[in-house]
C-alpha cells in the first residue's frame, strides 16, 4: 500500500505540474514515474524465487507485491504475485492484487501520455516518438496514444503515419476533434488525397457544426488544387459563420487575398490583408507547379521575385527567403528559369506597383521584360560579365550587379569604369562585396538584399557591413555572449 500511495502522489505532482504547462519539471516528475513503474521485472522474479527457495513465503509476498507494483504491465509478475498469495490460501488478498495491478496500469498508461505531451510541447519530437511507441506496444488499443503518435507523425511530416494513427481511431470507435481533424485532412492533402481530405471535414462539419478551423481547411483543400474560385466561394461560406474578415486566420487571410488577386479582385484581395500594425505572417501557396508564394497578410505594393537555385548559391536562396519574411512583401520562388514563367509572372506582378528580381549568374529575358514593362527592378548577383550585359546596363537604369570572388580575376578597377554611370533612384553600380578573394556570406547578401528590398535609396558595401555586424552583436548579447558582442561592436 506504501507504494501505491508513492505513485499516485509522484502522478498527481506530475498532472498537476503538466496542468500549470511546466513542461520541464512535469516531464522530470513523469520520468521518475515511469522509471518507478517499470523496473527490471528479472530482479524481482529473481529475488522471489530466492526467498521461495528458502522457505520465506513473507518475503517472497513482499517481494511479489513489490514487483508487480512497479511493473503493473507484466503478466509473469502480476501471476507471480497472485501464486504466493494462493500458496498463503489467501485467496482474498490474491484477488485484490489481480484487481490492483490494473490500476497501476492506469498509472503507467497515463504516465506515457503525460511524458509524450510535454515532449511535444518542448519540441523534442524524437523523444516524444520513443515514448509514444513504447507506450503503444503495451497498450496497442489506446485511442490517447494513437493520438499523440500522430501528433509526432505530422509534426515530422510522416503523412502515411498521421492517417494510419487517425484512421487507428476510428477504427477504435473515437470522434476525432477538430484539431485532430484538420491535422488528419491536411495529411491527405500533402499525398494528395483531396477528395477523402474534403469527406473528413464534411463528416467532422456533422459533429462540429460552424467550427472555424474545419471551415478554414476547405479553403485551404481548394487553394492546394488551384481552384481559385472554390477558395472565394468557401470563403464566403466562413465569413457568414464568423462575421469579420478580420476574425479568421492569417493563414486563412492570405489565402484568401491570394485567391482574389489571382481572380483580379484587387479591392477584395485589399480586404483580405491587414493595415501596419499586426505582426508579419508570410503563408507558403503554391500558384503553379513551379511558381511558390510567401503571401504576407499586410498591405502590400511590393513582390519579390526569387529565382530558386541549387549549389553554390542554395544557401543563400534560403537565407534571403527567411530575411525577407519579416518584412510586409510578397514572395515569389521559381522553380525552374524565369523564361519559362514570363507570362505568369507578368499576370502576377500587374497587382504591385513595385516588383524587384532577385537572380543569379545571368540575366535572362523575362528580368529585361518586367524592369522594361511592368517599371521593375533587379538584383543580380555574379551574372556573366559580357556585352550583353553590359547592354542591359544602358538600357535599364533600375538594374544592381553584385559580384563576389568568384570573378576575382578580373581587373576590378576597370570593370568598376565600365559600369559606372550615373542613374536614378538605383544607378548602375557594381558592388564588390568583400575583397578580391573574400566570397560573401549568405548571411550578409540577405543583409543588403533585406536593405534593398525596403529602403528607397542604396548603401554603400561597408555600410551594409557594418549593419550586419550589428545585428550580430546584438544576436550575441541576447545569447548572453557579451564578449563577442563588444568585439563585433568594436570592428562595426
Amino acid at each position: 500500500m506504501t507504494a501505491y500511495i508513492g505513485i499516485s502522489k509522484q502522478y498527481n505532482k506530475a498532472k498537476q505540474l503538466k496542468k500549470l504547462k511546466r513542461w520541464k519539471e512535469a516531464l522530470h516528475a513523469y520520468d521518475r514515474l515511469l522509471n518507478y513503474l517499470d523496473e527490471d521485472a528479472a530482479t524481482f522474479l529473481k529475488h522471489q524465487k530466492e526467498k521461495v527457495a528458502k522457505g520465506d513465503i513473507k518475503g517472497a509476498l513482499r517481494v511479489a507485491l513489490d514487483g508487480a507494483t512497479a511493473n503493473p504491465s507484466s503478466t509473469v509478475l502480476r501471476s507471480q504475485s497472485v501464486l504466493v498469495n494462493l500458496l498463503k490460501k489467501d485467496f482474498k488478498k490474491a484477488k485484490a492484487v489481480w484487481q490492483q495491478s490494473s490500476e497501476k496500469e492506469a498509472y503507467l498508461k497515463s504516465t506515457f501520455i503525460g511524458m509524450s505531451e510535454c515532449l511535444l510541447r518542448l519540441k523534442k519530437l524524437k523523444y516524444a516518438e520513443e515514448v509514444v511507441y513504447k507506450g503503444l506496444i503495451l497498450f496497442p488499443d489506446n485511442s490517447t496514444l494513437h493520438l499523440a503518435a500522430a501528433v509526432v507523425a505530422f509534426k515530422q511530416g510522416d503523412w502515411e503515419q498521421t492517417i494510419y494513427h487517425y484512421e487507428k481511431v476510428e477504427r477504435l470507435n473515437k470522434q476525432l476533434k477538430p484539431p485532430e481533424l484538420d491535422r488528419y485532412a491536411s495529411a491527405l492533402t500533402e499525398l494528395k488525397q483531396y477528395n477523402q481530405a474534403e469527406e473528413t471535414i464534411h463528416e467532422g462539419l456533422i459533429h462540429y457544426q460552424s467550427d472555424k478551423r474545419l471551415l478554414e481547411r476547405l479553403i485551404f483543400i481548394a487553394a492546394t488544387k488551384l481552384d481559385w474560385e472554390a477558395v472565394v466561394i468557401r470563403g464566403e461560406q466562413l465569413l457568414t459563420e464568423i462575421g469579420d474578415k478580420q476574425d479568421a486566420t492569417k493563414a486563412c487571410q492570405a489565402t484568401m487575398a491570394t485567391a482574389a488577386m489571382m481572380l483580379d479582385q484587387k479591392k477584395e484581395a485589399e480586404s483580405w490583408s491587414h493595415g501596419v500594425g499586426e505582426r508579419v505572417f508570410h503563408k507558403p501557396l503554391w500558384l503553379s507547379e513551379t511558381i511558390l508564394m510567401y503571401k504576407t497578410n499586410h498591405r502590400t505594393s511590393t513582390l519579390v521575385i526569387v529565382e530558386e537555385k541549387n549549389g553554390v548559391y542554395k544557401g543563400a536562396v534560403k537565407t534571403s527567403i527567411s530575411s525577407l519574411k519579416k518584412e510586409p512583401v510578397d514572395i515569389l520562388t521559381v522553380k525552374i528559369n524565369l523564361n519559362e514563367e514570363v507570362d505568369e509572372l507578368e499576370r502576377i506582378a500587374s497587382h504591385y506597383a513595385r516588383v524587384i528580381i532577385i537572380g543569379f549568374e545571368q540575366v535572362n529575358e523575362s528580368t529585361s521584360y518586367i524592369l522594361k514593362n511592368l517599371n521593375g527592378e533587379a538584383l543580380i548577383f555574379n551574372p556573366k560579365y559580357d556585352e550583353t550585359l553590359v547592354k542591359m546596363f544602358a538600357n535599364h537604369s533600375a538594374l544592381t550587379i553584385l559580384f563576389d570572388s568568384i570573378i576575382d580575376n578580373q581587373d576590378w578597377d576597370s570593370l568598376k569604369q565600365s559600369m559606372s554611370v550615373d542613374g536614378n533612384r538605383y544607378p548602375f553600380r557594381l558592388k564588390a562585396l568583400g575583397e578580391k578573394k573574400d566570397s560573401i556570406s549568405d548571411r550578409l547578401f540577405a543583409t543588403y538584399l533585406r536593405h534593398f528590398v525596403t529602403h528607397s535609396h542604396a548603401l554603400s558595401f561597408m555600410e551594409v557591413h557594418r549593419l550586419h555586424l550589428c545585428a550580430l552583436a546584438n544576436e550575441c548579447e541576447n545569447r548572453g555572449k557579451e564578449r563577442w558582442s563588444k568585439v563585433l561592436v568594436q570592428k562595426a
